[in-house]
This record gives C-alpha cells, sequence and structure tokens, in this order.
C-alpha cells in the first residue's frame, strides 16, 4: 500500500483531533441548571429624606429566602438562554443583620421591628400576599452585551406584569452557572405606593433596587 494514503489520512485526523481537546471548543448546546443554595436575591428601599420624620425611618434590605428557578444557557449561544425564577412573598425577610452588614447599612435592627416592616409589606396596601403570593420573573430573550450579558423578560409583582432588562456577568460551564446584576424599579410600576405613616411624615421613596444574584447546579 502506498504510503501517501495513510499520511493524508493522518493530516486530516490531525485538525479533528485538536477541536476534541481545546477546552474552549463549545460545549454543543444549553446546560439546564436549576437554582443552587449560592443564589441571593434582595431589594433595596430607601427612606424619603425630604419627609417631616425621615429621622425616625431607615433604609431597608428586603432578602428573599425561599426562591426557585431554572436556567437554561449555552456560553457559545447567549441568544438561546432561559431563565424562570419564583419568589413567595411570605418569604421575604426585612433587615437580617447579615444582609444590612453586607450592603452597607448602619445599624441593625430588633425582632419586634422587623417583624412590624414585614407586616406592613406583606398588607393589602403593600404587597398584598394573599391575594398575589408570588414575585416571578421570566425571560423573554438575551444578547450578548461586551463582557455581559443583556436579559429581558417579565417581572411581576403584586399581579402586575413589567418589561424589563438588566446586564448581568455570567459565568458557566457544565458543572454550574452564576449570574449577577441589579435592575432599578418603582413600586408604583407594580400598582402600589410606596409605604407611608404619619400623614406622610414618613415615608419611602418610590424608587427601589432588585439586586440578583443567581447560583444554579446541573439538573
Amino acid at each position: 500500500m502506498s504510503t501517501a494514503r495513510p499520511l493524508a489520512l493522518l493530516l486530516l485526523a490531525l485538525p479533528l483531533a485538536a477541536q476534541a481537546q481545546d477546552p474552549a471548543a463549545p460545549a454543543g448546546g444549553p446546560v439546564n441548571y436549576a437554582l443552587a443554595g449560592g443564589t441571593a436575591l434582595h431589594v433595596r428601599v430607601y427612606k424619603d429624606p425630604s419627609t417631616v420624620a425621615a429621622g425616625l425611618s431607615h433604609d431597608h434590605a428586603i432578602a428573599s429566602t425561599q426562591h426557585s428557578g431554572t436556567v437554561s444557557y449555552d456560553p457559545a449561544n447567549p441568544a438561546a438562554c432561559a431563565i424562570s425564577v419564583t419568589v413567595p412573598v411570605a418569604g421575604l425577610d426585612p433587615d437580617p443583620d447579615a444582609l444590612r452588614q453586607k450592603v452597607g447599612l448602619p445599624g441593625v435592627l430588633d425582632a419586634s421591628a422587623r417583624a412590624e416592616i414585614k407586616e406592613h409589606m406583606l398588607d393589602a396596601e403593600q404587597l398584598n400576599a394573599k391575594a398575589f403570593p408570588t414575585i416571578t420573573f421570566v425571560s423573554s430573550g438575551c444578547a450578548a452585551a461586551g463582557d455581559q450579558v443583556k436579559v429581558a423578560g417579565t417581572l411581576t409583582i403584586r399581579g402586575k406584569a413589567q418589561p424589563v432588562s438588566l446586564n448581568m456577568k455570567v459565568k458557566a460551564d457544565a458543572s454550574s452557572f452564576s449570574a449577577s446584576g441589579s435592575l432599578p424599579i418603582k413600586a408604583t410600576q407594580f400598582g402600589f405606593q410606596p409605604f407611608s405613616a404619619l400623614l406622610g411624615a414618613l415615608k419611602n421613596k418610590d424608587e427601589m433596587t432588585l439586586v440578583v444574584n443567581l447560583s444554579g447546579k446541573p439538573r
């Protein structure tokens, strides 16, 4: 047999072997993840400093404690992403000490103050937890945005769905997924007024910030 044919076959196989060993090569489609313990979601709520009794109020950090969700993501094709997150309203926890410290809020709130904040937060004039027990986000599309990924979707709070988008820093491989970003929102976008007391002498701003840190493991 001529040596030309085996040599030609060897030369043809070399690029294929190199591609198979290249760690940067596309993984071959999206990986499906379930949200894992590293996921942390919270909302920053700001007092209105212009009110008469502003000195009696606080900025707040409201943590989600019972969220769940799924992510489908392909690093080679960010546009194919799909994200779904559900947050039970009853599981929202106002001002845990560790979160206040993490976001740089001064002091701590005692248990009775935190319980009172949660009661107001869940009542019919605010999140109305009895009628609307969950907050949800469902993505509608993703697109590369420099070194980040722009995620668009629908955020539903208090039964009112609004289109939103945020840029997220994403890391993903076959063993894990993480994404972080933040989104400005307003209470009035979702059909309720910011908390107010003492005939308006004390109240929160309409503007809030939703901070998202997702962590997932393959399903």
